[in-house]
C-alpha cells in the first residue's frame, strides 16, 4: 500500500512539473513577441533552468539516501532479532531437559518471523498477532524456568 501512495505521489509531482513547464514555455512564448523582453528573458532562462535541475538533483539524493539509510537500518534490526534469538535458544540448552518447551518455543517463533518477512502487506496484522503470542508463550516458558536459571550458567 505505501508503494501505491508513493507512485501516485510521484506521478502528481511529475505531472506538476510538467503542467508548470508547459504554462511557463507559452508565457515565453506570448513574451517573445515583445523585442524589448525577448533579449532580457533568454540570459534569466538558463539560470533558472540550471537552478531548477540542480534542486532535482539535490531531491533525488537524498531520496535515495533516505532509502539507502532505511534499508540499513532495517537490515540490521532483522539481524539483531535473528542474533537475539539464537542466543536465547543457545542459552537455553544449557538449562537441561527442562527447557525444551522454551527451546520448541524460540524455533517456531524464529521461523513465525521468517515467514512474517516473506509475507506481503496484507497478512502482516495477523502475522504480528501470531508473533505476539509466541513471545507470550516463550516467557511463560521462561517463567516456569526461573529457579533454574539462578545458575551461572542461566545468567
Amino acid at each position: 500500500m505505501v508503494d501505491v501512495i508513493t507512485f501516485i505521489a510521484a506521478l502528481g509531482l511529475m505531472a506538476s512539473v510538467l503542467g508548470a513547464e508547459v504554462i511557463g514555455r507559452k508565457i515565453a512564448l506570448r513574451s517573445d513577441r515583445n523585442p524589448e523582453h525577448a533579449a532580457v528573458e533568454v540570459g534569466l532562462t538558463g539560470h533558472v533552468l540550471t537552478s531548477t535541475f540542480g534542486l532535482l538533483a539535490l531531491l533525488l539524493g537524498f531520496s535515495f539516501g533516505i532509502a539507502i539509510n532505511r534499508f540499513d537500518s532495517r537490515r540490521v534490526d532483522v539481524v539483531a532479532e535473528a542474533n537475539a534469538i539464537g542466543t536465547a535458544q543457545y542459552r537455553a540448552g544449557f538449562l537441561g531437559e527442562r527447557s525444551r518447551e522454551l527451546q520448541e518455543s524460540l524455533e517456531r517463533y524464529a521461523a513465525q518471523r521468517l515467514t512474517h518477512g516473506h509475507s506481503g502487506l496484507a497478512a502482516r496484522p495477523q502475522m504480528e498477532s501470531v508473533s505476539a503470542d509466541l513471545r507470550s508463550e516463550i516467557a511463560a516458558a521462561g517463567q516456569l524456568l526461573q529457579p533454574v536459571a539462578n545458575t551461572p550458567l542461566g545468567a
